[in-house]
């Protein structure tokens, strides 16, 4: 618009003012020509009027530019706090004052294992009844609204039956608007409680250990004396008594040398001595001795299985220790079939993330108290086992980063028709991780 462009406002008595500044106002936010708009110096009511109209147009542009970049940094605000939630390995959820889930970030559905996205305005209990019934117990039993509770339980993930993850939540109350809501944080500490287990059996083990060792020894020595010195004095069914007796003791000795060596092994097993690994290899190496002494073990080996970091001597005592519970739960070995799996697991974006490994038989399976403390020492159904096992496997397959979880195998009726032990490691070998 040219400077000598003029803008007159008519003022009538018809009664359409407001209609006429309106339909100006309206022009002008549109075409942006508040600038351009030169202020009127009469003193009549037309001058008034513009000077009036110049006002509301500079308020009105101000409080859009006001509006627009308390918008900007609203949406920046949330963007960042979206962020911090994304990255965070806690998990979060904010329910309303009706229980109901209004906020989720990544962690809490990859920790709960449930895709909480899709569960937003459901409540509460009704997403996540193994997890929410502690927490909104405590949360409605909380009488002083300053306080936070804090809670650990266990939390079975929907797609496993068997294993339990150990959590560790805190809530509050959270003012949401003009009602009430709930912060909820928690982490999977699953790994820690493991790790903390692990270390007080260890040092139980190493106890045992020395313990019991130092008297076996003289104990076996001292009945065998005794044998050797009165049993040619002796005859009939005296005789027979002794040497029963000391059989007795030295078959009871050497089974207690042996838990006492599980002992020592469980005890000392440290730091793995990571290699390069072909787990392919690896397998038909490892299970060449048990075929030739006439097990049946089928081996389904996905065809470019990545290396991974491991140390061999630890893997080939886990492979020993599955293969030898597997001859024990099926005494005749020619009704035994050992399945061996191996393949990659791919992320979301089909890149590889790791290798799965199962193991399974058609034995007769776990026990339901075995299962839900299979990976605990001393816990057995054996007669005469420590219940070191699967510790000792479950310990290895931590150092080396791996996940390890126990179930039955299932016929098509539901009818236990094995065990299966299922491993992925997610530890693959990469040419920078060479030793220099």
């Amino acid at each position: 618009m040219s400077e000598a462009a003029k803008w007159y406002v008519i003022h009538t008595y018809s009664g359409y003012e407001n209609k006429v500044a309106q339909t100006i106002l309206k022009v002008v936010e549109n075409r942006k020509l508040h600038d351009l708009i030169p202020e009127v110096k009469a003193d009549d009511e037309v001058g008034e009027l513009a000077r009036s109209f110049n006002r509301m147009t500079e308020q009105l542009a101000q409080t859009r530019a006001d509006l627009a970049r308390r918008g900007a940094e609203l949406e920046q605000a949330k963007s960042y706090l979206e962020r911090i939630l994304a990255k965070m390995s806690s998990g979060v959820i904010v329910l309303n004052n009706e229980k109901k889930i209004i906020s989720a970030n990544s962690s809490a559905s990859r920790i709960l294992g449930i895709p909480l996205t899709d569960r937003l305005g459901s409540e509460f209990a009704q997403a996540i009844p193994g997890f929410a019934s502690e927490v909104v117990e405590k949360l409605m039993a909380q009488t002083d609204e300053r306080n936070d509770i804090t809670l650990q339980c266990e939390y079975q993930r929907p797609e496993n039956a068997v294993t339990k993850q150990n959590l560790f939540a805190r809530a509050t109350r959270l003012p949401i608007g003009d009602a009430q809501g709930y912060l909820i944080v928690f982490d999977d500490v699953t790994a820690l409680v493991s790790a903390q287990r692990t270390e007080a059996w260890g040092e139980v083990a190493r106890r045992l250990a020395h313990e019991i060792k130092n008297p076996l020894t003289p104990i076996q020595l001292a009945a065998e004396r005794v044998e050797m010195k009165i049993g040619d004095k002796l005859e009939g069914r005296d005789k027979e008594i002794l040497e029963r007796a000391t059989k007795t003791i030295v078959n009871q000795v050497t089974a207690m040398k042996q838990m006492v060596n599980d002992f020592r092994l469980y005890a000392k097993i440290g730091a793995p001595h990571y290699d390069k690994l072909d787990l392919k290899l690896f397998i038909e190496e490892v299970v060449k001795f048990y075929q030739a002494a006439g097990v049946r073990i089928d081996l389904f080996l996905q065809p470019g299985i990545p290396p991974i970091e491991a140390d061999q001597n630890q893997l080939r005592q886990v492979f020993h220790n599955l293969l030898s519970n597997s001859m024990e739960a099926v005494p005749d070995k020619d009704k035994l079939v050992v399945s061996i799996r191996a393949s990659v697991v791919e992320d979301e974006g089909s890149e590889v993330d790791g290798v799965e490994l199962d193991v399974s038989d058609n034995g007769p399976g776990f026990t339901d108290q075995i299962l839900e403390h299979a990976f605990e020492p001393y816990v057995t159904t054996k007669s005469s086992g420590t219940g070191l096992g699967l510790a000792t496997i479950k310990k290895i397959a931590e150092e080396h980063g791996a996940m390890v979880a126990a179930e039955n195998r299932k016929d098509a009726d539901g009818r236990v028709c094995g065990a299966r032990l299922t491993f992925v490691f997610h530890r693959l070998w990469h040419e920078q991780n060479r030793p220099n």
